[in-house]
């Protein structure tokens, strides 16, 4: 079915308590409209409709050709797309068009005192990379002006905020999508949000990965137009980690989030505060967010983003790796640890991460070349805060709305040596899709000669029956899992190789290709002496206490139905309910992935989950693995998100008891492929 719907009739204010007090005048923050302009469309050459013929750009009929944002009236002065000192949050940025550095600005840290206000709106001069445009969710806090606030918070602080939508600039969402108004799930009006109108889009934040009821999560149900306000109100009962908040309106979640709305959500508890003092670890200073977006960037200095049909079934690639909204920028370090908080805030792109010593950036074109030696990291956290034990590695993979914490210690290279952060040549297996094929994606179309339809899925039967082979535990005394050898063609998928089979020619930036993305030039001698902990976690390994699987095996497909993706043969509607869980049991959760389809990171709403097992993983993936049940070393501790490669099952536990929401709650099961996700491969899930 579509994934479309039609716009519910108009709500009313609910007259409730504003949380943050008067809504802004959006007119005296300097909301410039933003005017379209056409963006430089490329050709892709690998996708084949049902009779072989090539799918040229412009030529389906329908095709959404949405207008690149960032218009003349806001086109950026010269500027170097490269190069530069690294934007650091609560360091650096631009607060407006002040030019003022300091804790404000873009990506400034705040640490909200009491309720406030997010307005999501256009705003110029803000893109580090070229002083273009972009979106941002705004806050005025204490006499600061915040853009995409990196929000600070401790375990048991009451959250309060009101969200704004001053979207009205960018126009409509494209294509019917997003326009859903509280039709579905009891068809009633959310009680915390008011106004609408048809002049742009709707939005709605979801707190990625933070405890909060379904009605505080950013169901696309709740979805706000332009001028209207959404009130959340919840208490932080995570443990910390490294979370994040974005837009999720239905049909329009790539395009807002691409064009800017995006922003780290950091929850602090006294394991934290006493990891930090033990390392010397700085908030912004030593302990440093990072999050990755590949985008495009038109002449004037504007994200363009004009996804092609082709595109939104595959998903949007940059021709470059932004870092916190710089390209290329440069970290100016110390003979120290430092800790990065990786996040991938990319739509699509999969990032193959090492840190790589030398003085050259390379082939920043993706052309893939021979793997060069690498500086280890020691992986301390993941999407659920901390790992009980640290696992040192060469590198990871991250995909998008993933999180991953690494320490890397530079006591081992001298001041004027430099390291890049670097992808390294994969193989992003996009085999290739008949869209008119049948309903299990698992045959038609071409890929990498027979790909890997020998994998072995998980049923509820084998799945009951599993021998983990070992206690769950992380091994102790971790080895260093070492990156898969890099070659021309990586082992069994002759027929892309690595670099290759990334989406064709579109962006120019191949995923799998190997390019630089961002340099730590080592500037400073610092006596530094103290030692990485061979323990970070009081709370014990992720699956110390789960031995025993649950009793249910729900099996959830991933496949397409010649238009769309599909989870267990469902797309997205508003008031159909494909995932019911009752008594909020404990479940196993299949996660099967077609042979014949691309990888699919798929995240849930509400619940961390753990993996259990991987199964029929590729050589690449399966070269990383810690343990018997073929974990890589981001699959331990606690999950939200998590990659299912093709003619991969993974295998996730889900305890739906804790947290432990009041009432009914409905949250979101969906791939983070945003345009996958935009046009339907989410589905609810049902608590009764």
């Amino acid at each position: 079915m579509s994934s479309r719907s039609t716009r519910a009739p108009k709500r009313v204010t609910s007259g409730q308590q504003r949380l943050g007090g008067d809504r802004p005048d959006l007119s005296a923050r300097s909301v410039t409209r933003a005017i379209s302009h056409p963006g430089t469309l490329t050709r892709r050459g690998f996708l084949r409709l049902a009779g072989g013929a090539a799918l040229g750009l412009g030529i389906a009929t329908g095709l959404p050709m949405w207008a690149a944002w960032g218009g003349r009236a806001w086109a950026a002065a010269a500027h170097p797309l490269s190069g530069g000192p690294l934007p650091l949050p609560g360091q650096s940025g631009q607060s407006g068009q002040s030019g003022q550095s300091g804790k404000s600005g873009l990506f400034g840290l705040l640490t909200p005192t009491g309720p406030f206000t997010l307005t999501a709106a256009p705003q110029p001069g803000l893109l580090p990379a070229t002083g273009g445009p972009l979106l941002t969710y705004m806050a005025e806090h204490e006499g600061r002006v915040y853009h995409n606030p990196v929000l600070v918070l401790d375990k048991g602080q009451d959250f309060a905020v009101r969200l704004v939508n001053g979207l009205g600039a960018i126009g409509p969402a494209p294509g019917g999508h997003g326009d859903v108004h509280g039709a579905g799930h009891g068809g009633h009006a959310p009680a915390a949000a008011s106004g609408s109108n048809d002049a742009g889009p709707d939005t709605i934040i979801h707190w990625h990965g933070v405890d909060c009821p379904w009605r505080q999560a950013g169901h696309p149900m709740y979805a706000v137009g332009p001028g209207g306000h959404y009130d959340y109100a919840f208490p932080i009962t995570n443990r910390s980690g490294t979370y994040w908040y974005h837009p999720h309106p239905h049909g329009d979640t790539a395009r807002q989030a691409y064009l800017g709305l995006a922003s780290f959500f950091i929850v602090r508890d006294d394991e934290e505060r006493a990891f930090a003092r033990e390392l010397d670890l700085t908030l912004g200073v030593t302990d440093i967010p990072l999050v990755l977006q590949d985008k495009r960037i038109g002449p004037d200095g504007g994200l363009v983003y004009t996804p092609t049909q082709d595109e939104l079934f595959m998903g949007y690639l940059g021709d470059r790796v932004l870092v916190n909204g710089a390209h290329l920028p440069t970290l100016s370090a110390a003979t120290r640890v430092y800790r990065f908080r990786l996040l991938n805030g990319s739509t699509a792109r999969i990032f193959n991460l090492s840190f790589v010593p030398g003085g050259g950036a390379g082939d920043s074109r993706g052309k893939a070349t021979a793997r060069p030696p690498v500086l280890p990291m020691t992986l301390i956290a993941n999407d659920g805060g901390f790992l009980p034990v640290p696992c040192q590695i060469d590198g990871l993979f991250l995909v998008p709305g993933e999180r991953a914490e690494v320490l890397l210690d530079l006591r081992g290279l001298d001041v004027g040596e430099v390291a890049w952060l670097r992808n390294l040549s994969f193989d992003p297996m996009h085999n290739e899709m008949d869209h008119a094929g049948g309903g299990t994606g698992e045959a038609g179309g071409t890929g990498h000669g027979g790909g890997h339809g020998d994998a072995a899925v998980a049923t509820p039967s084998d799945a009951q029956g599993m021998r983990m082979g070992h206690d769950g535990s992380m091994p102790h005394g971790m080895t260093r899992a070492t990156m898969p050898k890099v070659t021309d063609a990586a082992e069994g998928h002759g027929g892309h190789g690595a670099g290759g089979g990334a989406h064709g020619e579109t962006g120019g930036l191949a995923e799998g290709g190997a390019y630089p993305i961002l340099r730590v030039s080592v500037e400073r001698a610092e006596r530094y002496d103290r030692k990485i902990p061979e323990r970070f976690s009081s709370t014990g390994d992720a699956t110390d206490a789960l031995a025993d699987l649950p009793a249910f095996t729900r099996t959830l497909r991933l496949a397409a139905d010649g238009k769309r993706w599909t989870i267990a043969g469902e797309t997205f509607a508003m008031d159909r309910f494909p995932i019911t869980v009752p008594d909020r049991r404990r479940e196993l959760w299949a996660i099967v992935n077609a042979a014949r389809s691309m990888p699919h990171p798929m995240h849930l709403h509400g619940y961390f989950f753990r993996v259990r097992e991987r199964r029929g993983s590729p050589a690449q993936v399966r070269s990383l693995a810690v343990d018997g049940a073929g974990r890589l070393p981001t699959d331990l501790g606690l999950k939200d998100t998590v990659l299912a490669w093709p003619g991969e099952t993974v295998l996730a536990d889900v305890d739906f008891s804790a947290p432990a929401y009041p009432g009914e709650q409905v949250f979101l099961f969906h791939c983070h492929n945003l345009e996958h996700e935009d046009q339907g491969m989410m589905v609810n899930v049902r608590l009764p």
